[in-house]
Order: structure tokens, then sequence, then C-alpha cells
């Protein structure tokens, strides 16, 4: 199962809002949090498989019946809030990880703990093997300004058997 946990330094319980207002809002945090370690730490989402959304239940079924896709296969290294988005990297170590880059809109606009990872910008730019796109994003940061910077390896499947 995969988490992603927001949490905060040991906040009084009067600080705690439950959604930040602003261009870059925070993850929401429980309005009356129990105890201290619930103040901290709480689960934001919660995956059994980390899937993408696909344009259509044809097009997921190819990709998993061709390998373009192996849910075992992905997994999530950082991510980035900005405005009600969550950006994602995910590393394409292993075959079977259709995107690299991508985002989730955040569960207060849309009610969902386990969401589809949409790829970001686009299909297109995360095609594998398109040295023009996304091949293996190892890190995001977005600026004041909202411009997202992107630190791309261009090597795919680094964890896989030479043949």
């Amino acid at each position: 199962m995969v988490h992603l946990i927001v949490g905060r330094r040991s906040p009084s319980p009067a600080s705690i809002p439950s959604v930040r207002p602003g261009p870059n809002p925070e993850p929401p945090y429980p309005s009356t949090p129990t105890n201290q370690a619930d103040r901290q730490f709480r689960v934001v989402y919660e995956w059994n498989v980390l899937d993408f959304a696909y344009p259509t239940e044809d097009d997921r079924a190819r990709a998993l019946y061709h390998g373009a896709y192996i849910p075992k296969n992905v997994l999530i290294s950082d991510c980035k809030p900005h405005a009600n988005r969550l950006y994602v990297t995910v590393p394409r170590m292993l075959a079977g990880v259709p995107a690299t880059l991508g985002y989730f809109v955040r569960p207060e606009n849309n009610g969902r703990t386990d969401p589809e990872i949409v790829p970001f910008p686009s299909w297109e730019m995360n095609k594998r093997g398109n040295c023009s796109a996304l091949q293996f994003v190892q890190g995001i940061a977005i600026d004041k300004y909202g411009i997202m910077w992107v630190v791309d390896s261009g090597r795919t499947e680094t964890l896989q058997r030479g043949e």
C-alpha cells in the first residue's frame, strides 16, 4: 500500500486550519486532532495500486496487455503542491511506468483519497523513448511564479538487468 502523508511540527490545535487560502495552499489538516501524534501527521492519500487516468478503459487494457503499464512497478518518489493539484514524479526504474510526471487534484476538490495520476503536461510529453519528451523525472520544484522546474535524467529502466 502506498501512502502520502502530510505533517507539521507540533502545531497548536488553534493554529490548524482546514485549508489555507492563497495561490499555493497546503494540504488540509484535521480540524480537531485528538492527540499530539494526530496533530503532527495524517494520511491524505492511500492506494493499493497507483493508477493512471487513461483516456479510455480500452487504452488502459491495451497498456496492461502490452506491458506499457505494470502496476507493481509504479511508485512515487517526489511530490510538490501547487494550487489545487499535487504534482508527483514517478521514476521509470523498471518497465511498465506509462508516465514519469503527473498530478492529481487534491482530495478537498474531488473527494478521492486514491486518485488516478494524470500525466503532465500530457501523455505525448511522457512518451517513453521520445527524446523530446520526459523520460525519468527525478525531481521537481515550483517557484513563486508557478513555473515548474524539472530534473530529467533521460535514462529509463535503470534497475533492469542488461541484455
